[in-house]
């Protein structure tokens, strides 16, 4: 299950290396720019929101680390975005690492004040099904400021 895991979120990574490719044809401006009918204001606190999930649900939640979870606004520029990654996708491996073969046991996590009782790959799954929601989103506001979706899904042609 394990290797599988890593696999699956070896697509992720390649799919969210995708959607960088295609941020980095975004001026500075248009990063970080507000786009109307969006609940995170811009293309950077969206692609922010996504890894501070992350942060949240594995690390704190899943491992337990007391470490800060930086605010969407310490970010600006897709090379610091990038670099947040690099530290997700430590925490992810981390995650991986420890609940290896306990994946389906359930443990209570708090949840908004509340107990609920949750296994390892509900968390996994959480968090990348939610970051590609919000991918869709990431191409949308890009379309809003006239550029064309590429194709950020697994498969890809």
């Amino acid at each position: 299950m394990n290797e599988l895991l890593h696999t699956q979120y070896q697509l992720v990574q390649s799919s969210r290396q995708v959607l960088f490719q295609y941020c980095q044809q975004l001026s500075p401006a248009e990063l970080v720019g507000s786009v109307a009918g969006f609940g995170r204001g811009s293309i950077c606190n969206l692609l922010v929101h996504n890894a501070r999930t992350y942060a949240y649900w594995l690390g704190k939640i899943g491992l337990g680390k007391a470490e800060d979870i930086p605010a969407e606004e310490a970010f600006s520029t897709l090379p610091e975005i990038e670099h947040y990654y690099r530290h997700i996708d430590e925490l992810v491996l981390a995650f991986l690492a420890c609940y290896r073969k306990k994946w389906q046991e359930q443990k209570p996590f708090p949840l908004y004040g509340n107990e609920v009782m949750v296994t390892p790959l509900q968390l996994f799954t959480h968090v990348i099904t939610h970051e590609f929601h919000h991918k869709g989103q990431v191409l949308s506001m890009g379309q809003q400021w006239g550029y064309v979706p590429v194709d950020t899904d697994v498969i890809r042609v």
